[in-house]
């Protein structure tokens, strides 16, 4: 877990730029305002700098990725509640038995519930990272962002979009965590032949 929110921290600094840089060209997206991620990267750091710029949304960024931690500490959970009662294990590590089925499952319960838990950071991150490109800027802040989703659309507002995530991510949490799985069961076998 720990791991998870320090690289998910560290993370952010790379992430913020390109995020922002996505939001602004899906905004403008056949405007012909940003031809590309490069010109409109240039663009807005000739305009606004670095941190008022590229790194406008840094904190939600950062929040929503130290969730890392939160990802995994919660499939690690889930793994415990829905741990195989049958004789088909996938594998055997440290005293940890998992089927592919209980972690198809773990896995979608985990990224249902990180969605739920995270997904009012994400809508401010959002929201501070497609706004127009002004001085001042639209957000003075990102708790300013999240009192004038609430004004305009009170707690409903953060959740927005909600409805369409869900279905990718009980698809994505079982692909993640089965795939991982796998991955682990054949390394682990491969090993067990080696030696």
């Amino acid at each position: 877990v720990q791991a998870g929110i320090i690289s998910g921290f560290l993370l952010s600094f790379v992430t913020a730029p390109v995020e922002g840089i996505k939001a602004r060209l899906q905004v403008h997206r056949g405007t012909g305002k940003h031809p590309s991620s490069w010109s409109c990267a240039k663009e807005v750091v000739g305009r606004l700098g670095m941190i008022n710029g590229l790194y406008r949304g840094w904190l939600p960024t950062a929040i929503y990725w130290s969730h890392n931690g939160l990802y995994f500490g919660l499939y690690a959970a889930f793994s415990q509640l829905v741990q195989p009662t049958n004789s088909a294990v996938l594998q055997t590590q440290h005293g940890r038995q998992v089927t592919l089925q209980s972690a198809l499952l773990a896995g979608s319960l985990t990224s249902v519930t990180y969605w739920a838990w995270i997904f009012p950071v994400v809508m401010a991150k959002n929201r501070i990272q497609a706004a127009p490109d002004t001085s001042p800027p639209t957000y003075s802040s990102m708790s300013d962002c999240v009192r004038t989703i609430h004004r305009e659309s009170g707690v409903r507002g953060f959740y927005t979009g909600l409805d369409v995530v869900m279905p990718r991510a009980v698809c994505n949490g079982a692909a993640t965590f089965g795939f991982y799985e796998l991955a682990v069961a054949v390394f682990d076998a491969v090993g067990q032949v080696r030696s």
